[in-house]
């Protein structure tokens, strides 16, 4: 299994930090237990609506344990995650 290198995990959770404090009406929504797990670590995924500031929202499904993420802007996004191949 491939692990994040240290570096790229501590940008992209200062990115995630940055994202989530201008973005408070961000949110996860409770519809997660379609999901599979993640597929580069195995942990669970949790289905998010981040609001982009412009009338626009997309679709993420985030892993809970590592920096591993999928958005759309439309369609389903629980399909698309699922069918997705684990590295």
């Amino acid at each position: 299994m491939n692990q994040t290198p240290p570096s790229l995990w501590n940008e992209w959770k200062a990115d995630f930090e940055k994202f989530m404090l201008s973005n408070p009406d961000s949110e996860v929504e409770p519809r997660d237990d379609d999901l599979l797990p993640c597929p580069f670590c195995g942990g669970k995924a949790k289905r998010v609506t981040a609001y982009c500031g412009h009338n626009d929202s997309t679709n993420q499904i985030k892993c809970t344990q590592c920096p591993g993420m999928m958005e759309l802007y439309s369609g389903d996004i629980a399909e698309a995650w699922n069918k997705r191949k684990n590295s």
